[in-house]
């Protein structure tokens, strides 16, 4: 399966609708596109053979995509870590300051306005 355009590919998900997100996916797209080429011109200046080109151009993408898999998840533990790190920050925070208990709702108040302050590292 090939795309050649981001007219070719579909991007679609919870809240990506704004034109914000679709040039930054036109941006990341492109990118793609352009390693697509970066591995083709790499293939084609190695082997002469059409398909052990065509195999060596499938193995760099199959190791490559589980590449980025790894680094992604990677990258969402790490997020994950730092969120949960500023939750309890808080919340020991304020059992040291003397209160003996937090109702739920603070709790979750304080959750929602960590996960909105966390660092973004785009």
């Amino acid at each position: 399966m090939g795309y050649d355009s981001i007219d070719d590919l579909v991007l679609s998900g919870a809240d990506i609708t704004g034109p914000e997100m679709d040039v930054e996916f036109k941006i990341l797209y492109d990118s793609l596109l352009a390693y697509k080429n970066y591995i083709f011109h790499l293939v084609d200046a190695i082997s002469c053979d059409c398909e052990a080109g065509e195999r060596l151009a499938m193995n760099i993408a199959e190791r490559d995509s589980s590449l980025l898999q790894q680094l992604v998840a990677k990258e969402c533990d790490s997020r994950r870590m730092v969120r949960k790190a500023g939750v309890e920050s808080s919340l020991e925070q304020r059992l040291e300051d003397g209160v003996q208990s937090i109702p739920v709702e603070q709790i979750l108040k304080i959750r929602g306005t960590s996960l909105r302050d966390a660092p973004n590292d785009n």
